[in-house]
């Protein structure tokens, strides 16, 4: 009997679990967003959260933008959010620097959030327009524009350098010095690739009209006359050996 109870206890402990799970995951409609699929957002409705594990103030809004994630049905939009210390080219993209931070993306046009962090807020900036009210960002901060995505690849290569780094003394377990060797080399084989390619660009772009070999070697070519008769030995005027006479001038 007693272990029947106790079987009793534990299948619906179990039900209660799966259910509150799959609640939870229902209610669950935040995107996560990546490198790979972040363009997304260029399309539709969406309302994006950049955020750190360990920001007390993102902790603090993990409610209740979890809360905002199950109207994203009734108001047509999209809720998403982005781990900067997982993905850093996105932060770079976005040029972050603070957080939490909240853009609001409508059709590609990217507004920053700057009203209250809370539910009823974020609401009342969705169902009353409020982002009308907001001047969208210019080209060159749009994250889709090329500077943000040169800095988007900048951001990716130091968390590259910083993988690398941690590498190369903890799992090769070598000395430090080996590892600031390596980034030297690595500094100076793509400064000298760069300046190369610089070079090769404005030679290519800006060609010069001077060619100082081609006129050094037409100038040896031509010979004045009076060099050749210096080299002959010959007196000017001179020509077959015969010597020919200036006629006198004619007096009258």
């Amino acid at each position: 009997m007693r272990s029947q109870c106790r079987h009793m206890v534990l299948l619906c402990t179990l039900v209660i679990l799966t259910a509150t799970t799959a609640v939870r995951a229902e209610r669950d409609k935040v995107v996560r967003l990546t490198d790979r699929n972040w363009t997304e957002i260029l399309r539709g409705e969406w309302m994006v959260e950049f955020y750190a594990p360990w920001c007390p103030a993102c902790q603090r809004l993990q409610h209740d933008w979890q809360a905002l994630s199950t109207w994203s049905e009734d108001l047509g939009i999209h809720v998403a959010k982005v781990d900067i210390t997982v993905e850093a080219g996105l932060g770079g993209r976005f040029l972050i620097s603070s957080l939490p931070t909240i853009y609001h993306v409508k059709d590609g046009q990217v507004r920053l959030y700057e009203g209250d962090r809370t539910e009823s807020h974020l609401l009342a900036f969705l169902e009353n327009e409020k982002w009308k009210l907001v001047q969208p960002l210019s080209y060159w901060r749009s994250p889709s524009s090329l500077p943000m995505a040169c800095l988007a690849s900048i951001m990716r290569l130091s968390v590259l350098a910083k993988d690398l780094h941690n590498y190369i003394i903890e799992t090769l377990e070598l000395p430090q010095w080996i590892s600031y060797a390596v980034f030297g080399l690595l500094t100076i084989g793509a400064g000298l690739i760069l300046g190369l390619i610089f070079v090769l660009l404005c030679e290519n772009c800006f060609p010069s009209n001077k060619q100082p070999w081609r006129q050094s070697r037409a100038v040896k070519e031509i010979k004045t006359p009076a060099a050749d008769d210096q080299q002959t030995g010959e007196a000017p005027g001179k020509v077959d050996g015969e010597v020919r006479h200036r006629p006198a001038a004619r007096v009258d």
